[in-house]
């Protein structure tokens, strides 16, 4: 199972990768959701574990896109060109809080070697088994990071093993999970990856 730490320190990355953390996603700004690093934070990570790093792509707490937020996007995906990144993370709804296609698959032909993580933004759609499905035929994408459309994710259990039964791509549960409940999720045996900010002790 994938164990994945989110943060905003390489301190914290560091001991998260002690205790089992076996991936990182790297943001600024935890506290809007999560905003996209700059390249000297992310360079400096990756100097200091040896674990997989996705970096979210995220320039405003928004989840509707900009011409600007494009550009901010194009603009960081350049500057992390020539660091070994696994991934990245985002994601993009309509007006109408229905996944973004068109946004999508733009952001996602500028980087298309790398895996990519679709986030939360997916929690904010009116049918998630719809927008999950929505996402399907775009391989880049990998992983749904996913609340099941509730605040905490073990209120949106049910959810998420629809979401799981549904789609081939991975799943993963993420939203007020910790290293100490963790276990109602991996003893389903339906998810293959956990994310959260106390997803292992540091």
């Amino acid at each position: 199972m994938i164990i994945e730490f989110c943060t905003e320190s390489i301190v914290d990355a560091e001991k998260a990768e002690s205790n089992g953390a076996n991936r990182i996603e790297l943001c600024t700004n935890l506290d809007e959701g999560g905003l996209t690093p700059n390249v000297e934070i992310v360079s400096n990570l990756l100097n200091t574990i040896k674990i997989p790093v996705r970096v979210i792509l995220r320039p405003t707490n928004s989840f509707k896109l900009t011409k600007e937020d494009f550009k901010s996007i194009k603009k960081s995906i350049d500057s992390f060109t020539n660091l070994n990144i696994e991934g990245f993370v985002f994601g993009y709804l309509n007006a109408d809080n229905t996944i973004d296609i068109k946004a999508t698959k733009k952001i996602l032909a500028l980087a298309p070697t790398k895996k990519w993580t679709f986030h939360k933004a997916i929690d904010s759609t009116r049918d998630i088994l719809e927008a999950t499905k929505s996402l399907e035929p775009h391989k880049q994408i990998d992983t749904i990071l996913s609340s099941g459309g509730q605040e905490k994710a073990h209120d949106g259990l049910n959810t998420l093993s629809a979401m799981q039964s549904t789609s081939s791509k991975t799943i993963m549960p993420g939203g007020s999970i910790t290293w100490k409940d963790c276990d109602t999720f991996i003893l389903t045996k339906r998810f293959q990856a956990l994310h959260g900010r106390r997803i292992v002790r540091i």
